[in-house]
């Protein structure tokens, strides 16, 4: 049996929630095979805590560095003194390690809880790719890049061409023996691919809200339209996005489409007006891109994330009439929920 992944995450005690956090995300890695190791899971290492930090970090083959404003004011020894001990040393042992391999870096990966992270990875790993743990498809590209199953792979490079050399003088006749054969005319298709703009990838971590899927198809069949609402963070927008996966057959568009503000929806339907090579696919024209949609006979989805659907509502009613689920959190007022069947979760 293949020695298992030995990962390690630096992270800073932010707060119990983060904590929470980073805990949630070991157990995962070590649940799907990865030997995950955080100092929660130890009470008081023999070697004590600073040489336990250093044989972590050296002795595993990824160390995820969780990036937060606290995480990298004491990465950058800038924490007030005797706080934050242990992310100050890791962050030394992290920028050493670097430094000894003059800057190559196939060893430390940034990951996000929030992309308001972002800006709080530190300098020295700014090169490096980062995962955002915390939105949908953000692990299974981390799992990814921990067990090297890459998302895509480059294929095997092919033999090269022999090309028949030229018998005749530049501008003459070719003898019909060496004519080169002429290419196969192919029939053109107008709809190649389905057009598709759902901006997150598959979850393969999804489970659960079996229920709630079969309410929102029931609704979607019976009315055409339906609406997940409730407090932020209860998995609105991954629920939406794996209803659209699993029944991407069903239609032949399938769209999706921001409405936090009037502004934000019609440049959705901008860019969905692009896609189906309308015309109306200009900012003076957006009014004709959602006409123009809505009255086509094809069966489409439209999943719709709404944030303030106050100020998107002059132009909701015209999107509702496309079989359309949306998102809406149910601590902002507006009419979206009385257009469609509310699904609550």
């Amino acid at each position: 049996m293949a020695e298992a992944i030995k990962v390690f995450i630096s992270y800073s005690h932010d707060s119990p929630d983060h904590m929470d956090r980073v805990l949630a995300l070991s157990n995962r890695l070590r649940q799907d095979g990865i030997d995950c190791h955080i100092d929660q899971y130890e009470q008081s290492p023999e070697e004590g805590w600073p040489q336990w930090c250093a044989r972590q970090v050296e002795r595993s083959k990824f160390v995820l560095v969780a990036c937060t404003q606290t995480y990298l004011r004491r990465f950058k020894g800038e924490e007030e003194p005797g706080k934050g001990l242990g992310g100050t040393w890791e962050g030394h042992i992290i920028t050493q390690e670097l430094y000894d391999a003059q800057g190559k870096n196939n060893k430390f990966i940034p990951i996000l809880f929030s992309q308001d992270d972002a800006r709080h990875v530190p300098l020295i790993l700014h090169g490096a790719t980062r995962y955002e743990v915390g939105g949908p498809g953000g692990r299974e590209l981390l799992y990814r890049r921990l067990t090297g199953q890459p998302l895509v792979s480059m294929p095997p490079l092919g033999t090269v061409l022999e090309m028949p050399p030229r018998t005749t003088a530049p501008g003459a006749a070719q003898p019909a023996s060496q004519e080169l054969p002429s290419l196969p005319q192919l029939e053109r298709k107008q709809d190649f691919l389905q057009p598709w703009n759902v901006p997150y990838p598959k979850n393969p971590f999804f489970t659960g809200r079996e229920n709630v899927l079969a309410a929102l198809h029931a609704a979607l069949q019976k009315r055409g339209t339906a609406a997940l609402s409730g407090l932020g963070g209860v998995g609105k927008t991954q629920t939406a996005a794996e209803y659209a996966y699993r029944h991407r057959k069903d239609y032949q568009w399938v769209f999706w489409a921001r409405a936090e503000s009037r502004e934000t929806l019609l440049s959705s339907l901008v860019s969905i007006a692009s896609v189906l090579n309308l015309p109306e696919s200009t900012a003076k024209e957006q009014e004709g891109a959602l006409a123009r949609t809505r009255r086509s006979r094809r069966r489409r989805l439209l999943a719709c994330r709404a944030g303030y659907p106050t100020g998107a509502y002059p132009l909701s009613r015209s999107l509702w009439r496309l079989h359309s689920s949306a998102t809406a959190r149910v601590n902002q007022t507006g009419a979206w929920p009385s257009l469609a069947g509310t699904i609550l979760h």
